[in-house]
């Protein structure tokens, strides 16, 4: 086991010291020529996917000639070798267009940073049943590029991935509402399920079975006239729904009353159950302290 970490170690030792001495080669080439062949070199290196070695020129950029009209390209660039590269990500490449966002508000590049900040998170999506903060900071990151840059044509390809993030947003929220209402959580089913319909374009999401389970979890938390509305809303915009049989029996139970009779004597029983257990607890009090009194003497 001894042998075999060691060979680990000696080959990580050598591969480190191979990258360290490609990294030194690359710094000293582009150490030799214009500044302008540095940028177009690490432009080669990028455009052919070798995201190391492009980072290694820009870098003699952005530590050597920052006086130069390459440097904002270069910084650009930087932070594009990162996205780009697996090995590192959005995660490292976020602040590099933020930094660059700070330092040059107004150039004509700036717009594109902004765009990459919001894919920077976008990528990072993985799904309407997963946490939903990339796809909240996603759509924050994008409405921001349309409010600061609104002519830009990055800010009119911002449309299309707000709208898939909404969809993805409207698509959680109808899973965790069905979610709720199948473990009997009807008031968080109701919640959701109603903030998803009031929020959120129909065209996200499935309105039929929402307005559906949206209806049952009202009639749980006994709010019986906003559900018979989206009954009725369904039978309306879903004439061939497959809940038709069970809205009308539903529609029947609210409109003949004995919904809300039900609910009264349910609460009436209740109440009486409430006043019972009192009058117990009071008596119980009471003769433990006649007792007390009856020791006393």
């Amino acid at each position: 086991m001894r042998k075999v970490f060691i060979a680990v170690l000696i080959i990580t030792l050598i591969f480190s010291d191979a990258c360290k001495s490609v990294k030194e080669s690359n710094i000293e080439n582009a150490k030799k020529i214009a500044v302008s062949k540095v940028y177009l070199k690490g432009m080669e290196y990028l455009l052919n996917g070798n995201y190391s070695s492009a980072r290694d020129y820009f870098e003699v950029i952005i530590d050597n000639a920052t006086n130069t009209e390459y440097f904002p390209y270069a910084k650009l660039a930087y932070a594009d070798a990162l996205f780009f590269d697996l090995s590192k990500g959005p995660i490292e490449a976020m602040p590099e267009y933020q930094s660059f966002i700070v330092y040059f508000p107004k150039h004509p590049e700036t717009p594109y940073a902004q765009f990459m900040v919001a894919m920077c998170y976008f990528i990072q999506i993985n799904g309407p049943d997963r946490d939903q903060t990339y796809v909240d900071q996603s759509i924050v990151e994008f409405e921001k590029l349309k409010e600061k840059y609104p002519d830009s044509e990055y800010a009119k390809m911002a449309d299309k991935y707000i709208e898939y993030c909404r969809y993805i947003k409207a698509q959680h929220e109808y899973l965790v509402g069905i979610f709720y209402y199948k473990v009997k959580g009807y008031k968080a089913s109701a919640s959701r399920l109603g903030g998803l319909i009031k929020n959120f374009d129909p065209k996200y999401y499935n309105q039929e079975k929402a307005y559906y389970y949206y209806a049952r979890s009202l009639m749980y938390e006994t709010k019986f006239d906003e559900a018979a509305r989206y009954f009725r809303k369904i039978l309306k915009e879903f004439p061939n729904t497959i809940y038709r049989d069970s809205i009308k029996e539903q529609l029947d139970y609210i409109e003949s009353g004995r919904a809300q009779k039900e609910l009264m004597e349910r609460k009436k029983k209740l109440e009486e159950k409430i006043r019972k257990e009192m009058e117990k607890r009071i008596k119980k009090i009471k003769g433990k302290k006649k007792k007390e009194k009856t020791e006393d003497k």
